[in-house]
């Protein structure tokens, strides 16, 4: 019996065939991608907070003594709205023919080909609303972040990050051609993380763009240090930028900083509202270094992205355009996918989306340290 359109594009349909086939496809996302974890508790009001260190010592208490409760946790408001990541794909007429004919006569055949293609869509869809989360994640660590289009616009906005945290270098001390005699990196990445430890924080990894890494290896500093830390390996006329593999140079500037280096050069793809698509848009600047903590890998206490319940959840409840509404319970958190029609199908149409309503806090403003290194 051949399948009703409303069954074809259900949203429970589309998470059963898009999971079974989601290890299949993989998209380039940046390593704090899945380090920076959703909060799917949070309310309304928490999307637009950020909940400041609340870990105190407890108090030593006798037995049979009345210990005391502390007020609740300290929360700043902040009067930016949260905004949705959202995405859609018109679908040609192409494809709603083969749907006609799914309908209709419910063919096999017809049916593998339209579901490939509703895997590639969806998949494509919800790979798009990760690539923004990670690439708001990435600001939030920097913070600086900045935004304009389809009508909605910020600009300059930060997290609080310390100003001895935030720093931009200038003249010969650039990571620059021309500066590698001049140029500190060692002393430079040193100074932040000492920044991070007048605070009690242990920034413990350096993530850079391998620009970054290679001018720091051709510089006076890295050189005379490399040459004291290894001095059976390495010659003074080596190259090391062009001897040793990225690996092996992060490796030997992590000997060096007594950190782990990561290399990030991940980009994803945007499309501006006249159409015209950028595919070189980095996660990291090749300009900025950022240096974080692993002890709040996969943790809350630092940061977090707050997941809100998604507006479509709640207007499919109300009987909204959404093609298998009743399946999409009020209240759901992204990321969600979902295909709507017009009702009165003038013109023909069908767009399939995928949303995620939330944004990335920083409960912990001391939890990164960013360096401008031109």
């Amino acid at each position: 019996m051949p399948l009703t359109l409303r069954e074809i594009l259900s949203p429970r349909r589309i998470v059963t065939i898009v999971e079974q086939a989601r290890d299949v496809r993989r998209t380039m996302m940046p390593a704090f991608a899945s380090r920076v974890l959703d909060d799917d508790t949070a309310s309304e009001s928490d999307l637009t907070a950020k909940f400041l260190p609340s870990v105190v010592a407890a108090d030593v208490v006798a037995d049979g003594a009345k210990a005391r409760a502390r007020s609740g946790d300290p929360v700043k408001v902040e009067s930016f709205r949260a905004p949705n990541l959202k995405t859609g794909l018109s679908i040609d007429q192409e494809r709603i023919q083969l749907l006609s004919r799914l309908t209709a006569t419910g063919l096999p055949g017809d049916l593998r080909a339209f579901d490939a293609y509703l895997v590639k869509v969806t998949d494509d869809l919800l790979a798009g609303v990760a690539c923004r989360r990670a690439a708001l994640v990435m600001a939030m660590l920097m913070d600086e972040s900045s935004y304009s289009a389809f009508g909605v616009q910020w600009a300059g906005m930060t997290w609080g990050m310390p100003a001895d945290q935030k720093v931009t270098l200038a003249g010969s001390r650039r990571w620059l051609a021309g500066n590698e005699a001049t140029a500190l990196p060692l002393t430079d990445l040193m100074a932040l993380r000492r920044a991070g430890r007048r605070r009690g924080l242990v920034l413990d990894r350096v993530t850079m763009s391998e620009t970054a890494l290679l001018f720091m290896v051709s510089t006076s500093e890295v050189r005379n240090a490399a040459q004291l830390r290894f001095p059976n390996t390495l010659n003074a006329g080596l190259s090391l930028e062009g001897t040793f593999s990225t690996e092996s140079l992060a490796g030997m500037v992590g000997q060096l900083l007594g950190l782990t280096v990561e290399v990030e050069d991940a980009m994803f793809s945007t499309e501006g509202e006249n159409g015209a698509r950028t595919d070189t848009n980095r996660y990291l600047p090749e300009n900025k270094v950022l240096l974080t903590s692993t002890a709040y890998d996969g943790s809350r206490q630092a940061y977090d992205f707050a997941n809100g319940e998604v507006t479509e959840s709640r207007l499919a409840s109300l009987g909204a355009q959404i093609i298998g509404a009743g399946e999409m319970p009020a209240g759901m958190r992204g990321p969600v996918s979902y295909w709507t029609m017009p009702p009165d199908m003038n013109p023909p149409s069908l767009t399939a989306w995928a949303v995620q309503r939330g944004f990335p806090r920083k409960h912990l403003e001391a939890a990164s340290a960013c360096l401008t290194i031109s």
